[in-house]
């Protein structure tokens, strides 16, 4: 298994309370009300909050651990997230915030024209409109090639057609990178596209879905785990 997460974490509203883990290279959609904790459990996996009690594990590194007092902090983990909020730098050109956590130059340049942003590249965020800015965040995400990539609605502000290509390309980038993505989104049908597993976030509690078939093998997924056999 790649992600494996136990932990817990009380909130003024609920208990956030999380078991489940999933395959290297594959797709984990949260679904759930408003408020149900998906974008907080979204934030303790990326390193921006600390669990209560717990452990977080991703291709058997130990990313948490609170009764060793174990924390990772983001800056040191091999992931990348996009955040409805979005994380670039305001004062910055387009190129400049992907510059700054891109592997390679080249990449993050190549990436950009991929996305549609070349001609934008010297304009700051405030600069362009609220779909190229969705596709900026997630441009300079990819150009730091995590292995796991958390994403929290990042097709909201896109329009059909773009919202269609990026999702190509992500399928295709999950294919050739192996990347493991957690994908919070109130869009059925795209998480349909690029979900492999469907993980309910109900007042806090989650609780893995159905038996999915995926490249030949049976997951059978439960609360707990999705085991391959």
């Amino acid at each position: 298994m790649s992600l494996k997460v136990k932990f817990s974490k009380k909130l003024s509203a609920f208990n956030i309370e999380a078991s489940f883990s999933i395959p290297e290279g594959k797709t984990l959609v949260l679904f759930g009300p408003s408020g149900s904790g998906k974008t907080t459990l979204l934030r303790i996996l990326a390193g921006l909050e600390i669990p209560d009690k717990g452990k977080i594990s991703f291709k058997n590194n130990l990313w948490v651990d609170t009764d060793r007092n174990l924390f990772i902090p983001a800056r040191k983990r091999s992931l990348a997230f996009v955040f409805q909020e979005g994380v670039l730098f305001p004062h910055l050109s387009l190129r400049k915030n992907i510059a700054l956590t891109a592997v390679e130059k080249e990449e993050g340049e190549k990436l950009l024209r991929i996305f549609g942003l070349w001609s934008l590249r010297d304009r700051k965020p405030f600069e362009v409109s609220g779909g190229e800015r969705q596709r900026a965040a997630l441009v300079q995400a990819l150009a730091r090639k995590p292995d796991l990539l958390l994403l929290d609605e990042p097709f909201s502000a896109l329009d059909e057609k773009n919202k269609n290509l990026v999702i190509s390309f992500l399928k295709d980038w999950q294919r050739k990178n192996k990347t493991t993505f957690v994908l919070v989104t109130h869009q059925k049908s795209d998480g349909k596209i690029l979900g492999h597993f469907w993980l309910e976030v109900k007042n806090g509690k989650t609780n893995l879905k159905t038996n999915l078939i995926i490249d030949g093998s049976t997951f059978y997924i439960t609360e707990r785990h999705c085991q391959a056999t």
